[in-house]
């Protein structure tokens, strides 16, 4: 962990938005990139990015870093415009457009013109290295490292400041499984030490093990935030029931208010019931004496959600 965590801790218990959007619109020409979008991302969390391709993402996170200027709204750093930070290397950390490196430079002397250009000392480059498992690969060109490594050293790069905030544009990019394994753990450490995570990709399935809350992009507009929780377990969801009394267990739950109870089409017993709780249904049957064999409410897979929300095209950028 690099140093200085248990203060960014302390900092962030004090800050309740790091990075925030309000009412962004980003116009080019006739098209509207972005379009009356907010959202927050609050310190110790991973926020997910998602949006079909042309949603938006990465116009949103350039303004964020100040890259673009907004049409009309605001992109927020630490409650100011990123143009206005006194030193921003400190505050957030970014990698956008995917590893760009001088092919013949090493590692470490690619971070050591970093943190020369950023004034920071020295001896934060060999702790980066360490901290992304590369301190055995820093005497090495860059040019001989694989996709994996350079994502590595990008994210070397984007903490050399020992930011607050990371602002990451689909890292997980061309990544093998254990490199997306690796990505998902340092971000989770990353998160846990304190800093606001923010962070788009198309890889659903990681995002799903990665982040703790999601925003979902369409067309510049925002159609769904919350928690990964929140998104993936429905209110409209039904609970399945399995019974060997299935028409008590159903006339019990109809006797409820606003609760429907079906036959489910999984197989004698079932009931598939709306309007009620897991809580509801299992004490329902339980002040009627009736049995209870199966009970569980199905999780939708992000993906699935996203498909939903968006109107089934793909993630992207």
């Amino acid at each position: 962990m690099p140093r200085g965590g248990e203060a960014r801790a302390g900092r962030a218990a004090s800050v309740p938005w790091v990075l925030e959007v309000r009412d962004l619109t980003k116009r080019f020409g006739l098209n509207v990139a972005v379009d009356g979008l907010s959202f927050k991302a609050s310190p110790g969390r991973v926020l997910g990015f998602l949006g079909p391709n042309g949603a938006g993402k990465t116009t949103t996170l350039r303004t964020l870093l100040g890259l673009t200027l907004p049409t009309s709204g605001t992109a927020m750093v630490d409650s100011r415009p990123y143009r206005e930070l006194e030193d921003p290397v400190k505050v957030v950390g970014a990698v956008l457009e995917g590893p760009q490196f001088h092919p013949g430079r090493t590692g470490r002397n690619h971070l050591r013109v970093q943190a020369a250009a950023a004034g920071l000392p020295a001896t934060r480059v060999d702790e980066m290295l360490r901290l992304v498992e590369l301190n055995g690969a820093g005497n090495r060109r860059v040019k001989g490292y694989s996709l994996g490594m350079r994502q590595r050293l990008s994210l070397a790069g984007a903490l050399l400041g020992d930011p607050r905030a990371l602002v990451l544009d689909e890292p997980a990019n061309g990544l093998d499984p254990q490199g997306i394994r690796w990505l998902r753990d340092f971000l989770r450490a990353q998160a846990r030490d304190g800093r606001t995570v923010l962070v788009s990709s198309h890889v659903l399935a990681e995002m799903a093990q990665t982040v703790d809350e999601v925003v979902v992009i369409s067309r510049g507009k925002l159609v769904a935030q919350g928690s990964l929780d929140e998104l993936t377990h429905g209110v409209e969801a039904p609970v399945w029931v399995r019974s060997p009394e299935p028409e008590r267990l159903r006339a019990a739950l109809a006797a409820r208010e606003n609760v429907q109870a079906e036959p489910g089409e999984a197989g004698a017993g079932w009931l598939a019931v709306r309007g009620a709780s897991l809580e509801d249904v299992g004490t329902t049957a339980a002040e009627n004496g009736i049995p209870v064999f199966e009970l569980y409410r199905p999780r939708q897979s992000l993906e699935s959600v996203f498909l939903e929300l968006t109107g089934g095209t793909e993630a992207g950028r």
